[in-house]
C-alpha cells in the first residue's frame, strides 16, 4: 500500500497487521511486483521509478516518466 503523502510503502499481512516495508520516496502512487519479488514504485513527486529487492534495497531505475 502506497503512503503518497507520507512517502512510505507499507506491507499488509493476510490478518491485517501493517507495518513499514520502505520509506524516502517521493510521492510514491503506482506500485508493481516482478515474477522474482522485485516491488517497482513510481514516484509522483519527482517522476523517477524505483525498484526495491526483496531483501530491502532500493534503486532508481529511470528518471522523468
Amino acid at each position: 500500500m502506497a503512503n503518497e503523502f507520507g512517502g512510505t510503502i507499507s506491507e499488509v499481512t493476510p490478518g491485517g497487521a501493517v507495518s513499514t516495508f520502505a520509506s524516502g520516496f517521493n510521492g510514491p502512487f503506482g506500485l508493481a511486483f516482478d515474477a522474482a519479488g522485485n516491488l517497482f514504485v513510481a514516484n509522483n513527486g519527482n517522476g523517477r521509478i524505483s525498484e526495491v529487492t526483496p531483501g530491502g534495497a532500493v534503486s532508481t531505475l529511470r528518471f522523468g516518466f
